[in-house]
């Protein structure tokens, strides 16, 4: 059990929601797929910026979830600053979340990247946050309880299928471990009928693939819909699991992953009727929530290094005639020679944030994309707990690969993590080490 302390338990915990529309223009470069080619060609829905302010006694926090694909580490470091200064946060009472949704403007957290985003937007968009926060935290009302609880949705599927020379191919593998559950938490008020609602799901938001130039929500965003129809004063918030393999299970005439703008509305509804399924048979009893934020950042070994020489050869070298959906290795180099002090450093900091919301229930962020076994670890590691394992949580660092995986190579093994600067995979022991530093980061607050 994990030893969180209770002396808030029994104070009001009030709610104060801003929601702002953060679409791009058409034209705009969309990320999620390197061999994506031209800018956005139409909106077939908007993208939403949601901003929870909670507050319980003294304590004060800010879920922030963006229909964007991840947050960039020096994007949050200076959101994490300006947070401090104006609203007297400490970098533990904030969350920030993306949906990793493939269908948004290119946020460049990929050395790949930088050239391809639109400043303006990125102005805009912090903007927004900030002032958002601002007014969420301005709306803080209510007295509110809690219940929890899940529902089966089934749609995600495992990418990692081997071949039959034992090679990792992108492909749907019904053998490979999914998480067929969604996590939910609904929010409500004693004195209104206002709720929030947390919803928790371990499946890429990427159902369309590279061919699709449209701006879209994609199925998180159509689930939130659906909720939100269903349920009058409410806002549905899509928090994305342990997700790192798993796909729509959506393919074309081929077996490869590919599906069109109905698919994501099917999906989506499917997503928010097992949702609200849920809530219509969830228990009656309302828990009385706390607000006790940790944040800790374990450190992940990479594997070894190669020389400055190997990398300097590397970057003479001319790629242009790789496959396109392969990183220019040339500019990687470069990159990672520009300062290869800080860039070359033989393992990664992965921030955990903990916000323990009632005596068993947890929003566990994880500042990566992470492999859907971790998520099953995770809750095998705390039966009688609830832990919703939040993935591309206050920036995304690294594709965090099992021991197993590691092994066994594939895309998030070999490619993934060079997306995210990196310069070697992580070593085999990474998997034991992240376990590890999470049992002691939710055992020991």
């Amino acid at each position: 059990m994990m030893n969180f302390p209770l002396s808030t338990s029994h104070l009001p915990l009030q709610i104060g929601i801003a929601t702002s529309d953060i679409t791009p223009p058409i034209g705009a470069r969309l990320m999620g797929y390197a061999e994506r080619i031209g800018g956005s060609t139409g909106i077939a829905d908007e993208l939403v910026l949601q901003t929870v302010a909670f507050q319980q006694g003294e304590t004060r926090a800010l879920l922030i979830a963006a229909d964007l694909i991840g947050l960039a580490e020096y994007f949050y470091d200076r959101l994490i600053q300006q947070f401090q200064q104006r609203f007297n946060l400490p970098p533990q009472n904030v969350l920030m979340i993306a949906s990793h949704n493939h269908s948004g403007p290119v946020i460049p957290y990929s050395f790949m990247d930088v050239g391809k985003a639109d400043q303006d937007y990125l102005n805009r968009l912090e903007a927004t946050i900030l002032s958002d926060a601002a007014l969420a935290l301005s709306r803080l009302a209510g007295d509110y309880r809690l219940t929890q609880t899940a529902a089966p949705v089934t749609f995600g599927i495992n990418r990692r299928l081997p071949n039959a020379n034992g090679e990792i191919e992108m492909l749907p593998n019904p053998a490979a471990p999914r998480d067929d559950q969604a996590l939910i938490l609904q929010f409500q008020d004693t004195a209104s009928p206002r709720r929030l609602v947390l919803f928790n799901y371990a499946c890429h938001a990427d159902t369309l693939g590279s061919t699709s130039n449209v701006i879209t929500a994609e199925f998180p965003g159509a689930a939130r819909r659906v909720i939100e129809a269903a349920l009058p004063d409410s806002t549905a918030i899509y928090l994305p699991g342990c997700e790192a393999e798993i796909n729509p299970n959506v393919t074309d005439e081929r077996g490869e992953f590919f599906g069109t703008y109905a698919d994501v509305l099917r999906l989506g509804q499917e997503l928010g009727d097992g949702v609200l399924a849920a809530l219509e048979t969830a228990p009656p009893a309302l828990l009385d929530p706390t607000l006790d934020c940790h944040l800790t950042d374990i450190f992940l070994p990479l594997s070894e290094i190669p020389s400055l020489e190997h990398f300097q050869k590397m970057a003479a070298t001319d790629y242009s005639q790789r496959p396109p959906w392969e990183p220019d290795w040339a500019a990687f180099a470069r990159y990672l020679l520009d300062d290869p002090a800080a860039r070359l450093r033989p393992d990664v900091p992965v921030r955990l944030t903990a916000w323990r919301l009632a005596e068993n229930i947890t929003l566990l962020g994880i500042g990566a994309e992470a492999s859907v076994e971790y998520g099953l670890q995770i809750q095998r590691m705390f039966t009688g707990q609830t832990i919703l394992p939040i993935g591309y949580a206050n920036g995304v660092v690294a594709y965090l690969s099992t021991h197993q995986q590691i092994l066994e190579g594939g895309y998030e093994v070999e490619l993934g993590n060079v997306w995210c600067n990196h310069p070697a995979p992580f070593a085999l022991e990474s998997e034991q080490v992240l376990l590890d530093g999470i049992r002691a980061f939710l055992e020991n607050r």
